[in-house]
């Protein structure tokens, strides 16, 4: 068994030409590493949908058009576009779905989810995938980027997504190195994965959903860190044609009351205002530039760094605080 401990973000079409050159990776590219290759994903499911209820999802995969595998993936967490979920693979010889060659436990559970019933095909997802390994620290990273089509349902829509998946080391490394990359190309979180996307189209769905209106303002810096993961989700959304730029300019502004009152210094506060001014006025010439750049996810992305930072000093004087008060 493979655990699976990734990042999903999206991108623009600049933002997939301006990876591989950027500082970050150029810096900490491990270039023997390097890999193109042309995947063309197939997913099954039953007629009813009975893995996709389990959130289960049951992947053929064919690579170059010669190699053939089918995987698995069990359902798992996913915040801020950090995933994490089991992941079961075997070699096939040709294109067809098995049930067998997994892990006992999970054929069982495969084979009393589908009843007898056929795997069919639900979503079709092709596209050319870019990958090297990174080294952040301690850690290594598998950086890749997707750019393809997902098709399902007689609709579609494109692929342009970039991954950082934990090869070995800590989590973290995933969010410092997004915080760094996000300073010189686009970024958008992406908590769904390329076959729940497929799904929406299959069901006539928006791309993406905000995370709702009732935005309240953090108080200590370990519930700022969600809130501006959920303000990076709605700019995606936004991005993406569906979200509201009224909701983003009050997370904004109220992102920067959270800088000003916690008095972090530097010029944060005013440049959340500033962009807050234009997501609520709906200044389209201006906004279209700053999604293209991703001029306010880096900001965003650059808070969070910081807030994540002062979480763990914060959780770190609350633990040395405690004995003290139960004497």
């Amino acid at each position: 068994m493979g655990k699976e401990i990734e990042m999903k973000l999206l991108t623009t079409q600049a933002g997939c030409h301006r990876l591989f050159t950027s500082r970050t990776v150029t810096k900490t590219a491990l270039s023997a590493t390097k890999k193109r290759l042309t995947l063309n994903n197939t997913y099954y499911d039953t007629k009813d949908g009975a893995l996709s209820r389990e959130r289960m999802a049951y992947r053929v995969r064919v690579t170059d058009g010669r190699a053939y595998e089918a995987t698995i993936k069990t359902k798992g967490t996913s915040t801020g576009g950090l995933s994490v979920r089991g992941e079961f693979t075997v070699s096939l010889k040709d294109e067809r779905p098995v049930t067998e060659g997994f892990p006992p436990d999970v054929t069982r559970h495969l084979k009393d989810l589908l009843h007898g019933e056929s795997l069919v095909p639900t979503v079709t997802i092709t596209f050319l995938c870019h990958a090297m390994d990174l080294a952040v620290g301690k850690s290594r990273v598998e950086l890749s980027l997707d750019e393809g089509i997902i098709e399902s349902g007689g609709h579609s829509q494109p692929l342009r997504e970039v991954e950082l998946e934990l090869k070995e080391g800590d989590p973290a490394a995933l969010f410092a190195l997004v915080s760094q990359l996000a300073g010189e190309l686009p970024l958008y979180p992406e908590d769904r994965s390329k076959l729940e996307r497929g799904l929406s189209l299959l069901a006539g769905k928006e791309p993406l959903e905000p995370c709702g209106d009732a935005v309240k303002v953090p108080e200590t810096f370990a519930g700022a860190a969600p809130f501006l993961r959920e303000t990076l989700h709605d700019l995606g959304v936004f991005f993406n044609g569906t979200g509201k730029g009224a909701l983003i300019a009050d997370r904004l502004v109220l992102a920067a009351d959270f800088w000003k009152e916690k008095a972090m210094g530097g010029d944060e506060a005013v440049r959340l205002r500033e962009a807050a001014d234009h997501f609520g006025t709906d200044d389209d010439v201006y906004l279209e530039k700053d999604l293209e750049e991703g001029r306010t996810a880096a900001l965003l992305w650059q808070c969070l760094a910081k807030v994540c930072s002062k979480s763990h000093e914060e959780e770190s004087r609350f633990q040395e605080e405690l004995p003290r008060v139960k004497k």
